[in-house]
């Protein structure tokens, strides 16, 4: 990945060349797979095709990199096929079990039927048909079954009753319409490029439209997320404030104390609440692929630590954590973001809301309600969300910030370091000095903050 800070003419045209060839050979890979997707139906023929990664030549990619991509892509047409194989289910019809009504009613008389239902059982034939679906109907089928005395002698006997034929159609005939339901992958024009020869941790993309350094979002209970472009994902507040009060109804009773009954309730109120949170979070994440947005920036947040009170339910801010398993949110947003391939970073919540980003002032006396801020030292007024949100951009998008304040996972994402908040408030300090509105520093933080030993972590890069 290369910044505007690196970027020329010549290197995004090598780029672009790379990675159209990239998205080619992919795609040859891709229609080979797809025209010999038969052997995908047993282990041995998915190693077969993963031996034939040269089927592709380039003069620009290495070997290794074809060899890697072909194998992912063997993985992922083999992962398809393996979901819609856990639907085959062959069985004969047992039975059929017919309920009638016994008494004349408003709307049925007696003797009409009432209930009815389907029993099947498994037999050797069926598991026989089953076991040849996942078999290579091209070769003898007979040679395959070698090694399975209990299948090899099931062969021979409907073979010796003349059934053969017709069971090895059926067989085939429900292999082709198991093999029909994959769909050809193909790759856009700019494909990704793997970076690492022996993991799949770093590629290489490019996207046009991307507006990666535009959006970051800060998570709070006045509001869901928003975002630094004014976007803004809010929540239902009447199902939010009775799913509270239910909880705090049940908390006060004691968890050790409820009935069962009790207990189904709670059960029932956190698997909505989760799904609940769940389709907020959808939301999101499409949004968030609406705009091309590749990476996401959240802060922190330990509520279970927080000591004030939420002015909307009245509550304290820890407890409302432990009410509605705030906690889960987090990990939420990271499943659903990286199964659409959305990077989620993770930064320190210290100071987010109390600085000003255009002087860099920090103060409690910022932040004059719970929805709007105003420095005290500059004058410049903002929605309190959308403020920590632009905070968070600057902690990305600055090397000095990001560098100092986080570290780097193996996948690239941001994780904070182990600093206190006088660490924290001198590194912030030292950063908005250099900003043309900066305000004068007294230089107290910053000796309060030299006065403290850092928790065992290299604040150096």
């Amino acid at each position: 990945m290369f910044t505007s800070k690196y970027h020329n003419h010549i290197k995004e045209t090598n780029i672009k060349h790379l990675l159209h060839t990239e998205s080619n050979i992919k795609n040859q890979l891709s229609q080979y797979i797809y025209n010999h997707k038969h052997l995908l139906l047993s282990s041995l023929g998915i190693k077969e095709l993963k031996e034939n990664y040269k089927t592709a030549i380039s003069n620009i990619l290495l070997a290794w990199n074809i060899e890697k991509e072909h194998q992912l892509l063997v993985d992922l047409y083999a992962n398809s096929l393996k979901k819609h194989m856990q639907n085959i289910d062959i069985r004969l019809q047992d039975k059929i079990i017919i309920q009638y009504h016994s008494k004349n009613r408003k709307y049925h008389k007696k003797g009409d039927i009432k209930f009815f239902k389907l029993k099947y059982r498994s037999t050797n034939l069926t598991k026989f048909v089953k076991y040849l679906i996942y078999l290579d109907h091209t070769k003898n089928l007979k040679d395959q079954l070698k090694h399975n005395e209990i299948i090899c002698s099931l062969y021979e006997y409907y073979e010796s009753k003349g059934l053969i034929d017709r069971i090895t159609a059926l067989a085939y005939s429900k292999q082709q319409r198991l093999l029909s339901k994959l769909k050809l992958i193909q790759f856009k024009e700019y494909s990704s490029l793997i970076l690492d020869c022996n993991i799949n941790k770093a590629r290489m993309d490019y996207m046009q439209d991307n507006k990666f350094y535009q959006y970051w979002f800060v998570f709070r209970m006045r509001k869901i997320a928003s975002l630094s472009d004014g976007f803004v994902l809010d929540y239902d507040r009447n199902y939010m404030k009775r799913t509270v009060d239910a909880l705090e109804a049940l908390d006060k009773i004691g968890y050790q104390n409820l009935t069962n009954t009790q207990m189904q309730k709670l059960k029932k109120i956190h698997r909505q609440l989760e799904w609940y949170i769940s389709l907020l979070i959808h939301k999101l994440i499409e949004y968030l692929n609406s705009q091309n947005i590749t990476n996401i920036v959240i802060e922190n947040l330990l509520l279970s630590g927080k000591f004030g009170i939420n002015e909307e339910f009245d509550i304290k801010y820890s407890r409302l954590s432990k009410l509605l398993h705030l906690s889960k949110v987090k990990n939420l947003l990271k499943r659903q973001a990286e199964k659409h391939g959305i990077r989620v970073h993770i930064t320190p919540s210290r100071y987010t809301s109390q600085t000003c980003p255009k002087c860099g002032f920090i103060s409690k006396d910022n932040i004059k309600t719970q929805e709007s801020f105003k420095c005290m030292q500059c004058g410049y007024e903002s929605n309190a969300d959308s403020n920590a949100a632009y905070n968070l951009e600057s902690r990305y998008t600055s090397d000095v910030l990001r560098d100092k304040l986080h570290n780097i996972d193996e996948y690239g994402r941001l994780t904070p370091k182990k600093l206190n908040k006088y660490q924290i408030k001198a590194i912030l300090n030292s950063y908005y000095t250099l900003l043309p509105n900066a305000v004068p520093r007294c230089g107290q933080d910053t000796e309060q903050a030299e006065d403290v030993k850092p928790e065992k972590e290299d604040l150096t890069k």
